[in-house]
């Protein structure tokens, strides 16, 4: 059974691509259009709303990621039991087998 690691992670790496450069786009357009200095204290003024947000979808990103990861140790905590019992299985039935003559 192999592990969902492209199904969730995939997404999650994508919208925050998505975001980051989102806000990275938004930051130069807002930064171009300072021309004087009543601009720059509106700028530096939207900079403080800004690093709220940012630090809001920091919060939100980091337990979407730990919600992830536990899914992935989950699953991969159930692989290991399916093995654990696999080759205890695999064991016990070698052991029954009577041995060949010598």
């Amino acid at each position: 059974m192999p592990l969902p690691i492209r199904k969730s992670w995939s997404p999650f790496k994508r919208r925050t691509c998505k975001k980051c450069a989102a806000l990275g786009l938004a930051q130069w357009k807002a930064a171009a259009e300072v021309n004087d200095p009543q601009s720059f204290v509106n700028y530096l003024t939207a900079q403080d709303a800004r690093l709220t947000d940012v630090g809001e979808q920091v919060i939100a990103d980091t337990k979407q990621a730990y919600q992830l990861g536990m899914e992935l140790l989950s699953d991969a905590q159930k692989v290991a039991q399916e093995n654990v019992v696999s080759v205890t299985k695999t064991s016990k039935e070698k052991a029954v087998l009577p041995k060949a003559a010598a």
